[in-house]
C-alpha cells in the first residue's frame, strides 16, 4: 500500500487565489428542516472555474457556499468566505485532488445536515466533470490549524464524532493511528454525493417557484389575518374605551348617591338624637311633674292625713236611664178626633156601596 500524500503547498495557494477571485456563480435552493420541525429556506453558490497557465495550468476549481435566505440570516444577500464553505481543487497533471479549507469546514448550524448537503454538492460536481476514478485524494491532518480549539471539550469530542460520520458517509476515511488524525481517501471513485434528504431538500427551479409563490401567499394570507385582527383589536379598543366611560360614569354616580346617603343619615341621625333629647325632657318634665303630685298628696290638712281623693270616675255610656215622651189629649180634643176618625169611616162605606152597584 502506497503512503499517503499529504496537502500539495502549490495547489494550497492556487485554490486561494481563485477563491478570492471573480469567477462565475451560480446558485440553488434547498428547504432546510429544524428540529422543532418547521422548514427554513437555503440557498447555496456554486463557484466552477479553470485556472490558465503556470504549473497548474488546467486545475479545475470548485466550491460550494450556504447561507439561510430571509432577513434573519446571517448574512444578508452574501456568503461568508470562512463559513459553511467547503471547496476542492483537481490538478489533471498529476491526477491530484485536494479538499478545503485549510482550516476545515466551520458550520454554523450544527446537527441540521448542512455539512453533509455542501460536501454531498461539491462531489456531485467532482463525478459529473472528466475526472477519473483513479484520481488519488491529499490527506489532511486534524485539527487543522486549531480549528476545535474554540470549541468547550464536550461539544468538541460531539463535532469530532459528527465529522467522522459525515466523512465515512461520503467515502472518506477518518484514522488516528499513531496518535495522530487524518481525513483522506484512497481514489476519487470512492467518494459518494452523500446527504440527508429528510433534512435538506434540493429544489430544482420549479419547486423553487412554487415555493416562493406558497410563501408569498403565506404572507399575504398572514397579512390580512393581521389586518383583520387589527381591525379587531381597534374595535375591541373602542368598546373598552365606551366601557371604561361607562364604569367612570356610574361611578360617579355612585359616589353622588353614597355622598346624598351619607347627608341623608347625618341629617336623621341628628333628627334623632334631637327627638331623643325632647323624649328625655318631656320624661324628666313628667318625672317631675309626678313628684310634685305625690308630694301634694302627701301635706296634712286640719292635723291629719288626708285621705287620696279617688279619681275622677268616667261616665260610661249607657248608664244615664232614657226618659220617655208622655202626651196626652184633653177631653175635648178627644172628641174631635173620635168624630173625625168616624166621619172617614162612614164616607170610605158609602164609596164601596156606589162601587158594588155598578
Amino acid at each position: 500500500m502506497a503512503s499517503p500524500q499529504y496537502r500539495d503547498t502549490g495547489l494550497n495557494a492556487l485554490a486561494a487565489k481563485l477563491d478570492k477571485s471573480t469567477v462565475p456563480v451560480s446558485e440553488r435552493a434547498c428547504i432546510v428542516t429544524l428540529p422543532d420541525g418547521t422548514s427554513r429556506l437555503g440557498a447555496t453558490q456554486v463557484t466552477q472555474t479553470i485556472h490558465h497557465g503556470g504549473e497548474h495550468a488546467g486545475a479545475f476549481f470548485a466550491r460550494v457556499a450556504f447561507r439561510f435566505a430571509g432577513e434573519d440570516a446571517e448574512y444578508a444577500n452574501t456568503y461568508s468566505s470562512t463559513e459553511d464553505v467547503v471547496w476542492m481543487i483537481v490538478d489533471h497533471k498529476k491526477g491530484l485532488i485536494q479538499f478545503g479549507p485549510d482550516d476545515g469546514v466551520f458550520i454554523r448550524h450544527r446537527g441540521l445536515g448542512i455539512g453533509s448537503y455542501i460536501l454531498g454538492q461539491l462531489i456531485r460536481m467532482l463525478h459529473s466533470g472528466s475526472t477519473q476514478g483513479s484520481y488519488r485524494i491529499t490527506t489532511s491532518k486534524l485539527p487543522l490549524s486549531g480549528a476545535l480549539s474554540w470549541l468547550p471539550p464536550d461539544e468538541a469530542v460531539q463535532n469530532e464524532r459528527r465529522l467522522e460520520s459525515v466523512l465515512n458517509r461520503a467515502g472518506f476515511y477518518y484514522s488516528s493511528a499513531a496518535g495522530e488524525r487524518v481525513i483522506g481517501a484512497r481514489k476519487a471513485s470512492d467518494l459518494r454525493s452523500y446527504w440527508n434528504g429528510e433534512k435538506v431538500r434540493f429544489l430544482n427551479p420549479a419547486q423553487l417557484i412554487d415555493t416562493a409563490a406558497a410563501a408569498v401567499s403565506a404572507c399575504t394570507q398572514a397579512q390580512l389575518e393581521s389586518a383583520a385582527q387589527s381591525q379587531r383589536f381597534d374595535d375591541l379598543s373602542g368598546q373598552l374605551s365606551f366601557a371604561r366611560d361607562e364604569v367612570s360614569r356610574v361611578t360617579s354616580a355612585f359616589e353622588r348617591a353614597l355622598s346624598t346617603h351619607s347627608a341623608y343619615e347625618e341629617a336623621s341621625q341628628a333628627r334623632e338624637d334631637q327627638l331623643n333629647s325632647e323624649i328625655r325632657s318631656l320624661n324628666a318634665a313628667l318625672a317631675s311633674r309626678e313628684h310634685e303630685l305625690e308630694v301634694s298628696r302627701a301635706v296634712p290638712q286640719d292635723g291629719r292625713l288626708s285621705s287620696p281623693t279617688p279619681p275622677p270616675q268616667i261616665a260610661r255610656v249607657g248608664s244615664v236611664p232614657k226618659s220617655r215622651l208622655v202626651l196626652e189629649l184633653g177631653q175635648s180634643a178627644r172628641t174631635a178626633v173620635w168624630a173625625y176618625l168616624a166621619a172617614i169611616c162612614i164616607l170610605g162605606t158609602s164609596a164601596l156601596a156606589v162601587v158594588l152597584m155598578r
